[in-house]
């Protein structure tokens, strides 16, 4: 299964810390669990969040901050490994429910997927959106409802959270001249397209694109009355919730980025 040599091969430097967090074995590994037993068994996903919920330290038993600091580091372990096969290596990894298995380190946050074989590779007219439906529809999509159902943690606040790091992987991969072309247009289809026209395997018909959440513009007033447009998230993630009030340089909700009304009025 070369397939899986050449994506370990992509992920170094910024991005070493990504390498071999989707490995191929024939057989499960007794410490790992299926898939779609956290998806569709409530306990078993609420212990996991129980788990990183103490491990974070997190105020109280509303897990809802923590548990969107959980799925952003969920992201960050299944998506660099999907995505560079998707629109690299033009592969779909085997990464519906009933084909996976994940590894969970004591806190219980997701280590790596297992997969038993290496996808299907996906044909030479095959679009953006058909690469990335499995990913999208059968893999995210029921992951977000799992998280919902739970924990009431609002479905925008999980999106984003994808989005976030969907964007940060592109960027990453931009910075490569000779990668940016395919990148660019990728990125675009994905982020910046509001319809989704080719569903996955839930869906039979054109649908609202789940990852359609740009960032919205701010203008700030700066010192000397000058003026500034920085970009904010669309939704926090309730990073400040978790522990002492820090908010990351793109929240909407940091008293930095909310542009007071005597700015507003002037622009």
């Amino acid at each position: 299964m070369r397939i899986f040599e050449t994506l370990d091969a992509f992920f170094s430097g910024a991005l070493v810390e990504c390498a071999q967090t989707f490995i191929l074995s024939p057989s499960p590994p007794p410490d790992s669990i299926a898939l779609w037993r956290v998806l569709e068994e409530p306990q078993v996903l609420r212990d996991l969040l129980e788990r990183n919920h103490a491990h974070l330290r997190a105020k109280g038993t509303d897990l809802r901050a923590s548990a969107s600091m959980w799925s952003m580091r969920y992201c960050w372990v299944v998506l660099p490994y999907a995505m560079v096969a998707a629109t690299l290596l033009r592969q779909i990894l085997p990464i519906t429910p009933r084909e996976t298995w994940v590894q969970f380190d004591d806190q219980g946050q997701p280590l790596r997927f297992v997969v038993s074989t290496a996808g299907t590779a996906a044909s030479g007219e095959a679009s953006t959106q058909q690469r990335y439906a499995p990913l999208v529809f059968d893999h995210l999509q029921p992951l977000v409802e799992a998280i919902h159902a739970l924990t009431r943690l609002s479905r925008r606040i999980l999106w984003v959270n994808v989005v976030r790091h969907v964007q940060a992987i592109f960027d990453h991969g931009l910075q490569d001249p000779a990668l940016a072309p395919a990148i660019s247009m990728e990125r675009r289809m994905l982020l910046e397209t509001p319809r989704w026209d080719t569903p996955g395997t839930l869906f039979q018909k054109p649908c609202e694109n789940p990852l359609f959440h740009p960032p919205r513009s701010v203008h700030l007033q700066g010192e000397g009355g000058v003026h500034r447009t920085i970009q904010v998230h669309r939704s926090c993630c309730l990073f400040y919730q978790v522990d002492e009030p820090r908010y990351c340089s793109a929240c909407p909700l940091d008293p930095e980025n909310i542009p007071s009304r005597k700015a507003q009025c002037n622009l």
